[in-house]
């Protein structure tokens, strides 16, 4: 007989960028009900996603460090003010997908 179970495979990190900054990219992914006679198989499906997703996040928490450092974090500010209304609609987008 097999059982059900959950899987959750999560990275997090800090990273110092110089400076006394830091990023701190962090992914998890959480499968549920997965039948338990798979669960190693998920398990490395899962570990490499993560790991793939994980160096997406640190690649843009890089871009937006460097950006706040060129620019200053004020000037930073702006640029997301300006954008904020098309950002907010987008993520209301995105979680009407999810």
């Amino acid at each position: 007989m097999t059982t059900k179970c959950d899987i959750t495979v999560s990275k997090t990190a800090t990273i110092n960028t110089g400076n006394y900054s830091s990023i701190k990219p962090s992914v998890s992914i959480t499968l549920h009900d997965i039948d338990s006679n798979s669960i190693e198989e998920k398990h490395k499906i899962m570990s490499e996603l993560v790991d793939n997703l994980f160096t997406v996040e640190v690649v843009k928490l890089i871009d937006i460090d460097d950006d706040i450092k060129d620019r200053g974090i004020k000037s930073y500010a702006e640029i997301l003010y300006k954008r904020f209304d098309d950002i907010y609609e987008d993520t209301k987008q995105l979680q009407e997908r999810l």
